[in-house]
């Protein structure tokens, strides 16, 4: 899950890029490119900075819990917020397939154990409550994807489960709500993204990880094939 940072931070933040980018502006002789200094100048900048500064180093390059680590998992949430959605747009079209096919939709119905809170008082009068046990309807929606100009094939599958969408805090409807996707390609998993909702804004929020970044190329594939 991506940290969350304060609005104080996240202001200073915005204050500084918007600096450093009006000052790379000056120094251009071209058209203003704020999206080249943002991936270029800006990185090189941040690797050439006093801070941080290590004594000693444990890894050369993608290090656990290092900047790179994190802000390569921090981008991959931003860009994969909207894409349950288109996925699940794209296994209903109907129409022409040409380079990217997606194939064999299945769809299960079946019931997934479950628990469910039961309120009570207790005895000097206060509000408790219980784990209870139960199944609640679930719907599981399997298909395979593929790339036929260049050869990437995979499979992914949807959850749902019956559930109650808020409209506002008050109101809600009843149907089965999409609880995660999961990504394959040749019998491994390579990315997982789970839907959390809000309830301050009344909207879901995807929350991906990925396996490895040996699964870069593939990753992109499925995004090709289904956003």
């Amino acid at each position: 899950m991506t940290m969350k940072v304060n609005k104080k931070l996240l202001d200073l933040t915005n204050k500084f890029l918007k600096d450093f980018l009006d000052a790379c502006a000056e120094q251009d002789n071209r058209e203003r490119d704020d999206l080249y200094h943002f991936n270029f100048t800006l990185a090189n900048a941040i690797a050439q900075s006093n801070y941080p500064k290590y004594e000693e180093q444990d890894t050369l390059l993608m290090g656990m819990a290092s900047f790179d680590d994190s802000i390569a998992k921090a981008f991959f949430n931003n860009r994969c917020q909207g894409f349950v959605e288109a996925v699940e747009k794209r296994i209903t079209y109907a129409g022409e397939q040409e380079d990217y096919w997606v194939k064999d939709v299945k769809c299960e119905d079946y019931l997934k154990d479950d628990f469910t809170l039961k309120f009570y008082k207790t005895e000097t009068g206060e509000n408790s409550f219980n784990t209870v046990k139960c199944k609640t309807k679930a719907q599981k929606i399997s298909f395979n994807v593929a790339n036929t100009r260049s050869g990437f094939e995979g499979s992914a599958v949807i959850y749902k489960a019956w559930g109650k969408e808020f409209i506002n805090k008050n109101e809600f409807v009843e149907k089965f709500i999409t609880e995660k996707v999961d990504f394959f390609c040749k019998g491994n998993e390579i990315m997982s993204i789970e839907l959390r909702f809000n309830f301050d804004t009344l909207k879901y929020y995807e929350e991906g990880t990925f396996t490895h970044y040996k699964y870069i190329a593939d990753i992109n594939s499925f995004f090709l094939v289904l956003g």
